[in-house]
């Protein structure tokens, strides 16, 4: 055996024997004789996780020690209930906000820019819709075709003026290159915009 295997077997037999006397005697006070039994681990006991790697960088004058560390931390619990009942964290809860809260402020933004308001958000989503997208297009155009397609979410619509989102995409996957008809007061093609940079 290797010398850092001994090491290491030393190492874990000390953590067994020694490990837990000196848990108890860090959280045992001079006035109690006995310390507080816990079901799980003693209160506030921390599990760490270190990982680390380095790399040594010869330079011409002086060597040089290049690493990065990661430290993760985890409370364990100290009562079973922990298992059992979730914490608030744990807990599911409904999205704050809608894809149609988005396209709300979407419009609101481009209205406030002098960008055409409503009107540039159904052209673009029609203009999307319009335009086939494949796994060459990229990432970036994935995801806008997602965001920009209303048909992509299971989420009710809000009220009924958020059916205009849906008639939009409907124009733009049957009539062809006829969404600046339909929305004349938009005089910008934002879809164009984005296709400069995708």
């Amino acid at each position: 055996m290797l010398y850092w295997e001994y090491y290491l077997q030393f190492l874990v037999v000390y953590i067994v024997l020694f490990g837990n006397y000196i848990i108890c005697d860090k959280l045992s006070s001079p006035g109690k004789v006995r310390v507080e039994r816990a079901l799980v681990y003693p209160n506030r006991t921390v599990v760490q996780y270190i990982m680390g790697a380095g790399m040594p960088v010869d330079l011409q004058d002086e060597t040089v020690a290049v690493g990065h560390i990661l430290k993760v931390s985890y409370l364990v619990p100290s009562n079973a209930s922990a298992y059992t009942r979730p914490s608030i964290v744990t807990y599911r809860k409904r999205r704050s906000i809608t894809r149609w809260n988005v396209y709300e402020i979407f419009s609101k933004a481009a209205d406030f820019y002098g960008l055409g308001g409503k009107s540039c958000l159904l052209r673009t989503i029609c203009e999307i819709a319009d335009v086939p997208i494949d796994r060459s297009t990229g990432l970036l155009a994935e995801l806008l075709h997602v965001f920009f397609t209303p048909t992509t979410t299971t989420e009710p619509i809000l009220t009924h003026a958020d059916n205009e989102y849906y008639a939009a995409h409907q124009i733009g996957k049957e009539i062809s290159g006829r969404c600046k008809f339909f929305f004349p007061e938009c005089k910008i093609n934002v879809a164009d915009l984005f296709s400069k940079y995708l």
